[in-house]
């Protein structure tokens, strides 16, 4: 599963500046690691407009005709696909059932078929709808496990999927602004249970880290992890309900046992889980940062 959205400080705070002069007059003399804690940047909206689209669109199939399955896959530029699904939800599923539906309709994306047509997928009587667009392509796909759609349903979903197809590639040919943090991620299933890679993209520096666990949401947290290559491990990763919301939770620990939580809420577990990830590794660096600053402190000789 993909994910590509600006992710405001909890991105743009982990990496250091490479701009020319900037900062020259406040870090010189500064820790490094002092200096990527004093970088800010604004978080990227098109992602935000883009998946506010992709949602809106899904919550308009349901409420123009009765479905079990509702959901689009996206493939943008040189990422990899990213699920919405609006039913099944993803609390009555487990990790395995969804990965499997993410497969199959991976699968189906893959076979680009340029004409609406019938899918049975995981036990689903679907249809399903190819839309192209210059620097992305996607796929809805929706139906029902006791009865197919009839004709009127298969034209108006097709009507439907196609017009949002066309407005989401429309803004995914935008992109994001040159220089903002983006963070992608894809998630599979190999050999083993769930195999997560992400990609960290900020101040002209690029990471990447790969993970892997019993549960998704831990192997996205160790993916992010990996990018800083074993300046943090992983304590704890899971979806906790709070108030009515499913909330994703990370604990990591540096090599000095200083601990950071991370939190996040979101409709995607599986992005809120890495955003959750990238805010416990800010907390941490921020708790090292004052420890420093206090020793360094503590060595001055006391005032007269």
């Amino acid at each position: 599963m993909e994910i590509q959205r600006g992710l405001g400080r909890g991105l743009g705070a982990l990496f250091p500046s490479t701009q020319a002069g900037e900062g020259d007059a406040s870090t010189t003399g500064t820790a490094p690691t002092e200096r990527e804690l004093s970088v800010a940047m604004a978080p990227t909206d098109l992602g935000v407009v883009i998946q506010d689209v992709i949602y809106a669109g899904l919550d308009a199939l349901l409420a123009a005709m009765p479905l079990d399955l509702c959901a689009y896959l996206h493939l943008a530029e040189a990422t990899g696909p990213q699920l919405y699904l609006r039913t099944p939800d993803l609390s009555s599923m487990d990790a395995n059932e969804c990965f499997a539906l993410f497969g199959a309709l991976r699968d189906a994306l893959d076979a680009n078929e340029e004409d609406d047509s019938p899918l049975e997928v995981r036990g689903f009587h679907a249809l399903r709808m190819n839309t192209p667009g210059p620097r992305s392509r996607g796929l809805h796909v929706v139906g029902r496990r006791a009865d197919e759609l009839d004709e009127r349903e298969r034209e108006l979903a097709g009507r439907l999927s196609h017009a949002l197809g066309a407005a989401t590639h429309a803004l995914e040919a935008v992109g994001p602004a040159s220089g903002e943090p983006t963070l992608r991620l894809s998630v599979e299933v190999v050999e083993g249970g769930p195999q997560a890679d992400i990609s960290l993209e900020a101040g002209g520096e690029t990471r990447t880290g790969r993970g892997t666990a019993e549960s998704p949401f831990e192997a996205v947290a160790r993916a992010v992890l990996d990018a800083f290559r074993g300046e943090f491990q992983l304590v704890h990763a899971g979806l906790q309900e709070a108030g009515g919301e499913r909330v994703a939770l990370v604990i990591v620990e540096d090599v000095l046992a200083e601990r950071g939580l991370g939190s996040a809420l979101g409709q995607d577990p599986l992005q809120a889980t890495a955003a959750a990830a990238l805010e416990a590794v800010g907390r941490v660096r921020d708790a090292s940062a004052r420890a420093r600053r206090d020793r360094r402190m503590g060595t001055f000789p006391p005032s007269p």
